[in-house]
């Protein structure tokens, strides 16, 4: 695309789904028109499903507040605006003066253009080398969260204790690392939601919805788990001695499985399945994730999966429970699989 950019806009505009950084392109009169074309087309059920099932990811608005190349470059090489001298305070340029002032300016801008070509090429040089660098601090950042996760893991089972954090002030901060996983979550959830959260491995994920603002309620099987995230999430916390006996699903909009569903056995996976598919209310939306492969990168000396989760099949499987549009999203090597569904 070259320097033209394009940015999706904020959720609470759904009339303006995207910006075109192009003053010869209208993006509003361009997204009416396939707003019109796409009233009119009948969309038969078999082509929704196909559409559903397409793994893709699409940059969000929070991304876009930040550094953005293809923006930063299209400013840079922006041509100069000819002036039309429609100012009151340019009364007195008319006439053959102002076909000359707007020539002059047209060709100053021509020639600046070519002139400026040996610049334009170092800062498209500069441009790729920050973005480079930008990718690899995430990587180092997200590799030295995920070593310090491993370490007080193994800390923690060490002194026979339970797989989640125990140092508060890192644990706490308003600002805490988020795992990619939690973030891709949070992505598709509203303020306007209200969210339940099965078997949080971390309290990381509980504390952005808390400083979001989102309502949520969590429910934990281990005792002392409950009691460290109680300190934190007393009002939002639910201790039960299993999870396949809750049935209070219909008053949430977003249901999130929050550990790794390989990690508990497969007839627990299914009976959280069918048990959340007959109680959730019409609409509302689950997210399962899993991760299949090594669980910690710091040690030869892997603990073994309950389950292995397939997921060429895992999508016919929930259409046959009864859920509808089975969405498996795109992920990082690393990084937990998202799959999420919806209770027709």
């Amino acid at each position: 695309m070259g320097t033209k950019g394009i940015l999706l806009e904020k959720k609470n505009n759904p009339k303006r789904i995207f910006h075109i950084f192009d003053s010869e392109i209208d993006s509003v009169s361009l997204q009416e028109e396939i707003d019109a074309k796409i009233a009119k087309r009948k969309i038969p059920k078999a082509e929704i499903n196909k559409i559903t099932g397409l793994n893709f990811q699409l940059s969000k608005a929070a991304d876009s507040e930040k550094f953005d190349p293809s923006h930063t470059a299209y400013q840079f090489e922006k041509a100069i605006h000819l002036p039309k001298f429609t100012n009151p305070r340019y009364w007195f340029i008319r006439g053959p003066i102002k076909w000359v002032l707007i020539k002059f300016v047209s060709v100053y801008a021509t020639v600046e253009r070519k002139l400026s070509e040996n610049r334009i090429k170092a800062f498209y040089s500069l441009i790729r080398e920050l973005t480079q660098m930008k990718l690899r601090h995430q990587k180092l950042e997200y590799e030295l969260e995920l070593l310090k996760k491993d370490y007080n893991e193994l800390k923690v089972s060490l002194q026979g204790g339970y797989r989640f954090e125990e140092e508060e002030e890192w644990q706490n901060r308003a600002h805490a690392f988020l795992d990619r996983g939690d973030k891709r979550i949070l992505e598709h959830i509203e303020v306007t939601d209200q969210v339940l959260v099965l078997l949080p491995e971390w309290s990381n994920l509980l504390n952005h919805l808390s400083n979001k603002k989102i309502r949520f309620h969590s429910i934990v099987e281990n005792k002392r788990q409950f009691e460290y995230l109680n300190k934190f999430h007393k009002e939002t916390l639910q201790y039960i001695d299993s999870l396949v006996d809750y049935e209070s699903y219909s008053s949430f909009d977003k249901i999130v499985l929050g550990c790794n569903a390989s990690m508990l056995p497969p007839w627990f996976i299914e009976k959280i399945l069918l048990k959340a598919f007959h109680n959730m209310a019409s609409g509302a939306k689950f997210f399962l994730r899993f991760y299949n492969g090594t669980v910690s990168q710091y040690t030869p000396f892997q603990p073994v999966l309950s389950t292995r989760i397939d997921l060429h099949t895992i999508t016919t499987y929930l259409k046959e429970v009864g859920f509808v549009n089975p969405l498996i999203h795109k992920s990082e090597p690393g990084e937990y699989d998202l799959v999420t569904f919806y209770k027709p």
